[in-house]
């Protein structure tokens, strides 16, 4: 990393609202006013590099190789773990940490292929139905290939088995800690 962009990141992080340099004092998480160190900001931008590339990456890879991108492949999953094939579309937006409208085109979309069906919901007409078609899970089965095939070769052949644990074990404890809100 430059001296330049380190410098103006370092300012960034080291200044209050007001422009007064954070205090090393420990506080809450909610009122946290200590500076990232050097090592901090190399971790959040080895993390935030390394999830972008990944992610495009995997993306790219299911479009090539299965015709759809990763977001639509999160949905059939989904909707392949529900009972009957079947979530209501809140229920997915939740699932998938997406905006409802998201959502929305995204089934849009899968019902052009014919991957996925819309049903009214019985008990409130207002309500809809994303259900996963047998097209759809064979895509599924096509996706579920191409996506192993990326992992493998851009995440987890390049982690020893013991990297791997402890990955996990770091992404689970940051899991654990940030609500599925979005």
């Amino acid at each position: 990393m430059s001296k330049k962009i380190q410098k103006s990141q370092e300012k960034v992080h080291n200044c209050t609202d007001n422009g007064d340099r954070a205090s090393s004092t420990p506080g809450t998480h909610l009122d946290d006013k200590r500076q990232l160190s050097n090592s901090e900001i190399d971790t959040w931008h080895a993390v935030l590099g390394a999830t972008r590339k990944l992610f495009s990456q995997v993306d790219r890879d299911l479009m090539s190789q299965a015709g759809i991108p990763l977001f639509y492949h999160q949905i059939l999953v989904h909707l392949a773990g529900a009972p009957e094939h079947s979530l209501r579309m809140n229920e997915l937006s939740e699932a998938t940490q997406s905006i409802p409208s998201s959502i929305s085109h995204a089934i849009s979309r899968l019902e052009e292929d014919g991957l996925v069906v819309r049903t009214h919901c019985p008990q409130d007409r207002r309500g809809w139905f994303a259900v996963l078609t047998e097209l759809g899970s064979d895509r599924l089965a096509e996706s579920n290939g191409a996506l192993s095939r990326s992992l493998r070769r851009h995440l987890f052949d390049l982690l020893s088995e013991k990297q791997i644990v402890e990955l996990t074990k770091t992404l689970g404890l940051i899991n654990s800690e940030i609500p599925n809100e979005i």
